[in-house]
């Protein structure tokens, strides 16, 4: 499998963001991708893909998730097809509700229709996001089952009614303040429940008021969902089952980029620390570092207090990854929340601390689709991207797309799609 991969050789301290130029970035890649053999997807291409309509890709929550896009546009037009790409704001709602607004149909046609009708301008084909924070958001952060909510929609459906409340499409207006930040300071937001479905105790069966389009008023769910027990394909499996109808999931990469606590070499070695275990004897003393949201989520400081007995001595909030990672070097915090794909970690020689409790829940990137209007053909080429798209490369894609020298997103994935499917 060809390697897309760039070290460094910088010592444990905060990272020099003038420490590339592109030219020399380009050449350390070129060299590091020609290292190992080489697995190339297969990308074909559809002859009728030509006479299809442009088809629309989400930039996302995140400037990781653009750069993904970029990876998706440059496959999509390799197959054939006309691509734009669309900002929709960090909040999911936004690529979610355009996603919805699709109307293009393709009635299980293996390729795209000759003669489509064209789709609305501001409608949303494709977009590639996280897949557990993905989960949360569509279960209202655990609160809901998968299988309550389809009860609940199959409710809402026989009784005709527009419900005032549905799953995962509300609350979003302030979910980038909660959530944080994804690398390079975006926010990829997991709300919190903006609506109470219900007191606790009332009968867990489906409440439908009134006729056709009266509100539907959600009971309480008698069970959470136990995300931190899901595996990777359970995840992604749930998604399925929760996204609205017509929307569904493409391949999950091996890529992904999950929350973890990060230490210096010298505060592991000082307290002897290579799991959270380890540290929770010695929480209290010390600071931790990390995004707002780190605060509230349910994989935050309520976990690390439930499932570690770890409680910090104090917490400071910082959404720029680059910014607590220098405040983790000059040890202004001593554990920080470093997401896994962070090029910092192996820059700085930071120590990533084990999680046995499994708080931290994986974080794939999966691409979301709208089933009736992204071609078989469209939706091969996708997979193709995520049979190869690995954790290294959103390390190196991170190195490259940040800092002054920062090269343009578009061009580290005509890089990467030429070293991955020539």
């Amino acid at each position: 499998m060809t390697k897309f991969s760039l070290r460094s050789t910088t010592s444990a301290r905060p990272r020099d963001k003038k420490r590339l130029t592109p030219a020399i970035a380009v050449a350390t890649l070129t060299l590091g991708a020609l290292v190992g053999c080489s697995t190339q997807p297969e990308i074909s291409v559809d002859p009728h893909a030509a006479s299809y309509r442009t088809i629309h890709i989400s930039r996302g929550i995140s400037d990781e998730t653009a750069q993904i896009a970029e990876i998706y546009a440059q496959a999509l037009r390799k197959a054939g097809y006309s691509v734009e790409l669309v900002d929709t704001g960090s909040d999911r709602s936004g690529y979610l509700e355009k996603m919805r607004s699709t109307t293009q149909q393709v009635d299980g046609m293996p390729t795209a229709s000759p003669n489509p009708s064209a789709s609305p301008e501001n409608s949303v084909d494709l977009a590639a996001d996280y897949s557990g924070n993905l989960l949360l958001y569509l279960t209202q952060d655990g609160s809901f089952s998968p299988a309550y909510i389809q009860r609940q929609r199959e409710a809402m459906a026989s009784a005709s009614a527009s419900p005032n409340y549905d799953f995962g499409w509300g609350d979003n207006d302030q979910a980038a303040a909660r959530e944080g930040s994804t690398p390079n300071a975006t926010a990829a937001p997991t709300p919190e429940p903006s609506l109470a479905p219900g007191a606790a105790g009332q009968d867990p069966s489906p409440v439908v008021s009134g006729g056709p389009g009266s509100s539907v008023t959600p009971s309480p769910v008698p069970t959470e969902l136990n995300i931190k027990a899901l595996t990777t394909d359970e995840i992604d499996a749930s998604i399925k089952r929760v996204l609205p109808e017509s929307l569904s999931l493409l391949d999950a990469s091996d890529a992904q980029n999950r929350d973890g606590l990060v230490v210096s070499a010298a505060t592991a070695q000082k307290y002897n620390l290579s799991s959270i275990e380890d540290l929770a004897a010695h929480c209290s003393k010390l600071t931790f570092g990390g995004p707002e949201g780190f605060k509230t989520r349910s994989y935050g400081l309520k976990s690390l207090k439930e499932k570690y007995g770890c409680t910090p001595k104090k917490f400071v909030v910082e959404n720029d990854q680059s910014e607590l990672s220098d405040k983790l070097a000059d040890n202004t915090v001593q554990v920080a929340d470093i997401f896994s794909a962070s090029a910092d970690i192996d820059d700085n020689g930071y120590v990533s601390l084990a999680d046995p409790q499994n708080i931290f829940i994986p974080q794939n990137i999966v691409p979301v689709y709208n089933e009736q209007s992204l071609p078989e053909s469209a939706r091969n080429a996708i997979n193709s991207v995520s049979a190869q798209l690995s954790t290294d490369d959103l390390k190196t894609f991170n190195r490259l797309t940040g800092g002054q020298d920062a090269i343009d997103k578009q061009s580290v994935a005509d890089f990467w799609m030429r070293r991955t499917t020539e």
